[in-house]
């Protein structure tokens, strides 16, 4: 006789938040001190000060602050568009661009400042209060979204080991070469789902399930979600049209990423700003304080020091595209929660994941560096 499962009371789900917020703010921590560990000025030999730190950001030309605005809102447009053209495929409805906007600015600010991926139930949540679509289709949206821009981004990184004029590192080439052949695999394991759900998804409960009953749900269910948000596809044109756009987002992301970077240190290679892109998609997927604080300086820095750039600029530049991207994320939700029609009353209730039949899709989150 198997043995009963308790049930989940609110005293055991504050309690397991609790743990969540502890490990991610250790990881932040890490990955804090990682970051700033070893940053020396190159002519004094001594660790850097804020002062120091202060003086490299202040030489920034304010032409890379206005590149960098302009692709953010390139990028807002091809995401909301992306996102309206899921929502057309799955409800036969197109919703207004004032609404999606608000929908989606609301829900990348979640994403982003939110710890234990909350965020992730807010664009769900609120298509379904609004009678966009049920909560379940949205999550099946958000499922797809995942993980095309997990195979996007992971294209890309292949494409860098390529392209790239100098010698990387042997743990970069090795991880990009396994990125390549994830890329491949995942194509062809996607393409047999796509055809055999039934079979894909016995196949994954009964792999899976060997290590971890509990994982093997969460992923099926994964997977599952990402088959569903596959009905928004009406057909070869809009497959076509959705990985255009999510290569359009990510290409102007790391051109924007690029932008700073180079704005920081002009002798780095526009490269280097795809790489740094690249590393911090690694980076949002680990557990993460409120904020990505921590795992975003440390994944930024890494990314650019293993392109050529210096320690000092890196880790510059980290903090500057950090602290560009909290603001303009924050400042895009606040001006459509107070222009658009969503109130934040609405959006917090939205936070809620008990609307919700799926575990948030675990991925890059496309919220621009």
């Amino acid at each position: 006789m198997s043995s009963p499962v308790s049930p989940a009371t609110p005293a055991n789900h504050s309690r397991r938040r609790r743990r969540q917020l502890a490990v991610s703010v250790v990881v932040g921590g890490v990955c804090l001190w990682f970051a700033f560990h070893g940053v020396k000025d190159g002519a004094a030999g001594q660790h850097v000060s804020l002062e120091t730190l202060a003086d490299v950001l202040r030489r920034v030309p304010a032409s890379a602050y206005l590149g960098y605005l302009l692709l953010f809102g390139v990028q807002v447009l091809l995401r909301v568009e992306r996102w309206r053209l899921q929502v057309r495929g799955l409800t036969g409805k197109t919703p207004s661009w004032g609404d999606a906007m608000t929908i989606n600015a609301l829900a990348y600010a979640a994403v982003f400042f939110l710890p234990f991926r909350l965020g992730e139930f807010v664009r769900p949540n609120l298509c379904a209060s609004r009678g966009i679509m049920s909560a379940s289709a949205g999550l099946a949206a958000t499922a797809l979204e995942r993980i095309i821009d997990g195979l996007v981004a992971t294209a890309m990184f292949g494409a860098l080991l390529l392209l790239a004029p100098f010698e990387w590192p042997p743990w970069v080439r090795a991880g990009g070469v396994s990125a390549l052949l994830f890329f491949g695999s995942a194509i062809i394991a996607l393409l047999v789902a796509m055809k055999a759900r039934a079979f894909a998804l016995r196949v994954v409960h009964r792999l899976l399930g060997v290590v971890s009953a509990g994982l093997a749900i969460r992923i099926g269910a994964l997977v599952g979600g990402f088959l569903d948000g596959l009905r928004c596809f009406r057909g070869p044109g809009d497959v076509m049209t959705y990985l255009a756009l999510s290569t359009a987002f990510w290409v102007v992301n790391g051109i924007s990423t690029a932008v700073m970077v180079i704005g920081v240190d002009p002798g780095a290679t526009w490269i280097a700003g795809f790489v740094c892109l690249c590393f911090l998609v690694i980076g949002v997927m680990v557990p993460a304080p409120p904020g990505n604080v921590g795992n975003f300086h440390a994944f930024a820095k890494l990314g650019l020091t293993v392109s050529g750039v210096a320690t000092l600029p890196a880790i510059a530049a980290a903090v500057l595209l950090h602290a560009l991207s909290s603001i303009t994320v924050a400042a895009l939700a606040a001006a459509f929660a107070a222009l658009g029609t969503v109130r934040w009353q609405e959006a917090r209730h939205a936070l809620d994941p008990a609307d919700a039949s799926m575990p948030p899709a675990r991925g890059p989150t496309a919220t621009p560096p």
